[in-house]
């Protein structure tokens, strides 16, 4: 991890590219703010290769995105955009997304790696998933993802903990103004605090050297639709359900 003036400047250095790259777009936009989308990326690959992600073929960010690290909401036009995501030693992810006027949509980046009867690496690729916003709530709402590749993790939220599959999301409702300490196996790996309604969302992650890490932001009451090509993993693209028996005292 780098030190904390240097984690600063890395991320007024990203945000201010990702302004000008935003800015180019719009400025073929201009007039038609109506009409605009917006979408976030996410990284959560796990390769000591930072992940190069091209929108429309415009590279959102030349250095590309370590793992965990995000970009803030960009304006598009609505309808159809194309957008690759690249790492070393993967294969890439092309899709084409929608973008609806008014909406928000997030797109995680993150890595799948096939193995062979022998427990050999057979395949190493990336995937994307997209949660889309589908308005605005008036609860304070926090959404866990388990996207680490561990069958399960213990995730302490607060004064509670969550035990998750792979792959699991965990809706919590009822939460209220405060704040929140994430914590695996007693290392803190996040903090952040609700101030005002909307929903809070946790991706667990894996990093490179094979330790669990968190990645938050801040969006509101959205559906999950899986993009890429995925087995059938359940409701809403993302394995299992919602759950009520995930609370371990």
């Amino acid at each position: 991890m780098l030190p904390r003036e240097q984690n600063r400047w890395y991320k007024k250095v990203l945000g201010l590219w990702v302004i000008i790259f935003c800015l180019s777009f719009l400025n073929d936009a201009s007039g038609q703010a109506d009409q605009l989308g917006f979408v976030r990326f996410v990284n959560l690959v796990s390769s000591t290769h930072n992940t190069k992600i091209m929108m429309n073929d415009r590279s959102l960010y030349e250095r590309g995105y370590k793992p965990g690290q995000k970009t803030g909401g960009m304006g598009f036009l609505a309808g159809d955009h194309s957008f690759v995501a690249t790492n070393e030693g993967f294969e890439p992810v092309s899709e084409t997304m929608s973008i609806e006027a008014g909406k928000s949509s997030t797109v995680i980046v993150m890595s799948s790696i096939i193995r062979d009867e022998d427990g050999e690496v057979a395949e190493k690729r990336l995937l994307a998933k997209v949660l889309r916003n589908e308005g605005k709530t008036d609860d304070y709402l926090i959404t866990m993802f388990n996207l680490s590749e561990r069958p399960s993790v213990s995730i302490r939220l607060g004064s509670k903990s969550y035990r998750m599959n792979s792959g699991e999301r965990v809706k919590i409702d009822g939460a209220a103004e405060g704040s929140f300490e994430v914590a695996h196996d007693d290392q803190v790996l996040d903090q952040f605090y609700m101030e005002e309604p909307g929903n809070y969302v946790l991706m667990i992650f894996d990093e490179p050297d094979g330790s669990v890490n968190a990645s938050f932001f801040i969006d509101h009451a959205f559906e999950v639709v899986a993009i890429g090509e995925e087995e059938d993993t359940g409701q809403d693209g993302v394995k299992g359900a919602d759950r009520e028996d995930v609370v371990t005292e």
